[in-house]
């Protein structure tokens, strides 16, 4: 075979390419899909595990409820938000999910108060 000359490939090759591409590109997202779930996992272990190792090494419990440095006016006002915030997260992200047939797209549309009030908060 010279090099630098292309030479026509038969039709059956062509026909066995075109049936293997498909197959080759469904394997390759799938995965891709399961490379970026696995990276979104990991780091969601890695922060929590940080910040875990925050707060039990940095004493914080002990900290903000003996250390007279703490208002604890703030403190509470912080305490209701994250109370507010994160039962807004848990409707919308658990509740509908396991309440309603179908999938919510824009929870900004199917309940509007819920994100405007855990916005607010």
């Amino acid at each position: 075979m010279k090099r630098g000359k292309y030479s026509q490939v038969s039709g059956s090759e062509q026909e066995a390419n075109k049936k293997e591409a498909p197959r080759r590109r469904e394997i390759n997202e799938t995965g891709r899909y399961l490379a970026r779930r696995c990276d979104v996992l990991l780091h969601t272990l890695v922060w929590c595990a940080a910040a875990a190792f925050v707060i039990y090494y940095g004493d914080m419990y002990r900290v903000i409820t003996t250390d007279s440095r703490i208002d604890h006016i703030f403190l509470n006002i912080f305490v209701l938000c994250v109370v507010i915030i994160s039962g807004a997260l848990f409707y919308m992200v658990i509740w509908l999910t396991w309440s309603l047939p179908i999938p919510v797209e824009d929870y900004s549309v199917y309940c509007p108060r819920v994100v405007h009030v855990s916005a607010g908060a």
